[in-house]
């Protein structure tokens, strides 16, 4: 057997060898993603009412990453790219939707900046129910969701769980052979195999 022989045959093991274990990943860890809870997506905005309107203002952005989720300041009648300073922060139950929140009022409030509680409860594509609790006070709160223009909020359409994890997979196999079979036609037109595998990479971002 002639070396380049040799050389080709080790590097198709190889690559069979990547995708082998690729979907061996995703035999196992789908499964096991599909079984995880995902935790209630807050609002991205969200008009408030009640008495907690005095602690939080007529209108407020959530920012949230998993299970931990932001409450921010936010101006009346302005959408999400206006959000504001941060007022509350925490975590939020991913079976529950529960919420207890610290941080203060928003220094334009009523209520002015002072030290406060948000408690409730998050529903996902509703948005949320509680309290604020300021010192000893405890004011009822209602946050509804609005989309950017005002108006009721849409599904968010996220991929989570398994389905998540299998794109991912997927697309790290499809780089892996996009660049692979770019890099051998370009090493055929007597180009380095690496431009053909940045180029590649340009074509699929």
């Amino acid at each position: 057997m002639s070396p380049s022989r040799y050389r080709r045959r080790i590097a198709l093991a190889a690559y069979s060898s990547i995708f082998v274990i690729l979907g061996l990943g995703l035999a196992f860890t789908l499964p096991a993603g599909n079984q995880i809870v995902a935790a209630p997506q807050a609002p991205a905005v969200g008009d408030v009412a009640g008495g907690g309107q005095g602690c939080l203002g007529d209108r407020v952005a959530f920012v949230q990453s998993g299970i931990f989720v932001a409450v921010h300041s936010l101006v009346s009648g302005s959408n999400v790219r206006d959000v504001g300073s941060e007022l509350f922060s925490g975590e939020v139950g991913r079976e529950t939707g529960a919420i207890a929140l610290t941080g203060e009022c928003g220094k334009d409030s009523a209520l002015g900046a002072v030290p406060a509680v948000l408690t409730g409860r998050i529903v996902e594509g509703e948005g949320l129910g509680g309290e604020v609790t300021v010192g000893s006070t405890r004011l009822a709160v209602s946050i509804a969701a609005v989309d950017a223009e005002g108006g009721s909020e849409a599904g968010s359409g996220q991929l989570r769980g398994g389905a998540l994890l299998s794109r991912i997979l997927l697309g790290v196999a499809v780089v892996i052979l996009a660049a692979r079979l770019i890099g051998t036609a370009f090493k055929r037109i007597g180009q380095p195999r690496v431009i053909g595998e940045i180029m590649a990479g340009i074509l699929l971002g």
